[in-house]
């Protein structure tokens, strides 16, 4: 059935889709739907229906981030209820970060809860999103604003669906992975650091290690009251960076690219408080760059990324909170950083030459 890794009040399984799902109690729903976006009904919905067997009712939305919001969750529970889904449905939810975050807190509020199981399709939602139960959708343009936490019935992780993704998708999703790493897996940030290119072969090897990184820390700290901050890292200045480039109308990064920046920017300021060494603080700029490249101009002034840093949802009292590194696999939360060490790491990353 492949490895199924324990520790969590689900299972997640990685392995052939067709040997997880020939296993479980998939066909056990009166009705089981399948959300999917133009995306994943092109190209991963056909790799599901060769591979099981099952009369599903397919719910198509739009693709992208900025249909992650209130409307598209209405319209799924119109579908829903249209199709007259009950509380004994099954919403699989076939794609990546967007599909599993929004799909899965449709299904958590739709008749107060139905199940769902999370199929994700991409590198990103494989590694980070699927696990650890938090769902939700944007509003108002912040990241994530509305959402809960409620656990899928499973994660089923098949790497064929990383062979449907363009190149974006996979460096974008890999973000997640050397996050891991460097908050708490240094040995596997010691082989990804010789890497000079992404290959799926070898990024899927490293798949459960980086699973399990999220699944420790998700067990610590299963609603991010303390320890489970630290999956935050590169993420207060990588949503604002994010977010900002939303309200221009032009959105050219992707999720992890923007991590990647954050990730640079929040080394700098572990750095400057003498956490992090220089030699460490180097290795992870040279390797972000050499896999990311350089987007100075996508970075603006602290006047412009204070508004969204403001609303990250680790804040307490007015007062940012970062994830900080102490040491590569060390990280610590909740620290704080003046005005003038954010602009100076923000200088920093904008000064550097890819």
């Amino acid at each position: 059935m492949g490895h199924v890794i324990t520790g969590l009040d689900y299972p997640i399984v990685l392995g052939p889709i067709a040997e997880v799902v020939s296993t479980a109690s998939f066909f056990a729903y009166d009705k089981i739907f399948v959300l999917v976006d133009q995306n994943t009904c092109e190209f991963c919905l056909p790799i599901l229906s060769e591979k099981v067997i099952s009369p599903w009712i397919v719910i198509e939305i739009p693709a992208g981030e900025v249909h992650k919001n209130l409307e598209t969750a209405s319209y799924i529970w119109r579908e829903l209820s249209h199709h007259q889904a009950s509380r004994h449905s099954l919403l699989v939810c076939l794609g990546g970060g967007v599909i599993g975050d929004m799909g899965g807190w449709a299904a958590a509020n739709y008749m107060r809860g139905i199940d769902f199981i999370q199929i994700p399709t991409t590198l990103l939602s494989m590694v980070d999103s699927s696990v650890g139960g938090k769902l939700g959708i944007d509003h108002g343009g912040i990241k994530n604003l509305i959402g809960s936490f409620k656990n899928p019935k499973a994660v089923w992780i098949d790497p064929i669906f990383l062979h449907t993704l363009p190149e974006d998708q996979i460096r974008s999703g890999y973000a997640e992975m050397l996050k891991h790493s460097l908050i708490g897996d240094p040995k596997s940030f010691d082989v990804f650091d010789g890497w000079t290119h992404l290959s799926v072969s070898e990024l899927s090897t490293y798949i459960q290690s980086s699973i399990e990184v999220k699944k420790y820390i998700v067990q610590a700290d299963p609603f991010e009251t303390g320890k489970r901050k630290i999956l935050n890292f590169g993420h207060t200045i990588g949503h604002a960076v994010e977010a900002h480039a939303l309200t221009q109308g032009d959105h050219p990064l992707l999720h992890g690219e923007c991590i990647a920046i954050g990730m640079i920017i929040e080394a700098h300021l572990s750095f400057q408080q003498d956490h992090l060494s220089l030699e460490s603080l180097n290795r992870i700029t040279r390797h972000v760059l050499k896999i990311f490249g350089h987007y100075p101009g996508h970075v603006p002034g602290l006047e412009v990324l204070l508004p969204y840093m403001m609303l990250d949802k680790k804040n307490r009292s007015g007062k940012i909170h970062f994830a900080s590194l102490m040491e590569l696999g060390v990280c610590a939360f909740d620290l704080h950083f003046g005005d003038h060490e954010i602009r100076l790491a923000l200088d920093y990353y904008r000064s550097l030459e890819s």
